[in-house]
């Protein structure tokens, strides 16, 4: 399934980017939409969410206008990476190896594609970012993006697997120092889906997920809730409220992770 975003990134200051995401490769499809995007914009950016292109088949798309690419990596090692896309519930496949990631990235680089890294935060991984980081270095990316992910209702992740996140205060702060340390190394850096009030000094890192979150009680006093993604219902009754802080925090500079990523 193909998504075309091009007319949400003119409303996000970046009127020369188009971005399109699938989830199954995209075929003649995806082809398709880069070749047209290309007309109208000076930049297209491809998000993967479960696949990498065949290396034919990513000269193509670079030939026909791609600019950037974007690919998931959820461990520094095949076990770890594999174990938390096969525990994501929009993945129902045989994750991708590293080492087509590694040939994919090289592949995209020697082409003039940037590419670009997303991670969601999960019990297996969270304290394995750091490690995380090396590899994305390692690929040559110029952006990471750290997720929290979406929870399915009812849903219960099974042990050392996170289909849903870790509790928040328990791996933000993993997220926060690996991020600082992305920073540092010349990445641009997106934190995406995890509410303002955890996040600190760091909301310039702050993006939100596709779909608005709720709030709680505490959240009506809160100074940040108007520019705050909240938190799903879903997350409430699987850790509760105790968390979150009504507190004064600057609000994010974006609501897309690709408008950070100004290196596209």
């Amino acid at each position: 399934m193909l998504e075309h975003r091009g007319e949400a990134s003119r409303a996000e200051d970046r009127p020369g980017l188009a971005v399109g995401r699938t989830s199954d490769g995209g075929g003649d499809e995806l082809g398709a939409y880069i070749a047209a995007a290309a007309k109208e914009f000076d930049q297209v950016l491809v998000q993967l969410e479960a696949t990498t292109p065949e290396q034919n088949e990513l000269e193509t798309w670079v030939a026909a206008g791609l600019t950037g690419l974007s690919l998931r990596v959820e461990g520094h090692e095949q076990d770890l990476h594999a174990r938390v896309a096969l525990g994501t519930e929009s993945v129902r496949r045989r994750a991708v190896s590293i080492s087509q990631l590694r040939a994919h990235a090289s592949h995209a680089s020697a082409l003039g594609s940037s590419l670009h890294i997303r991670t969601r935060l999960a019990r297996s991984n969270f304290r394995s970012l750091d490690a995380i980081l090396g590899l994305v270095v390692a690929l040559g990316a110029r952006s990471w993006t750290v997720e929290l992910p979406r929870l399915v209702h009812g849903e219960a992740p099974p042990e050392g697997v996170a289909h849903g996140a870790p509790p928040l205060a328990l791996c933000v702060p993993w997220a926060l120092r690996a991020l600082s340390r992305a920073e540092k190394r010349g990445l641009a850096c997106a934190l995406r889906g995890v509410p303002l009030c955890l996040v600190g000094p760091h909301s310039a890192w702050a993006v939100a997920p596709d779909q608005r979150r709720g709030h709680v009680p505490v959240c009506e006093r809160c100074p940040s809730r108007a520019a705050c993604t909240g938190v799903s219902s879903t997350y409430l009754e699987r850790f509760g409220a105790g968390e979150l802080r009504a507190t004064q925090t600057p609000p994010p500079q974006t609501s897309a992770w690709w408008t950070v990523a100004n290196c596209i």
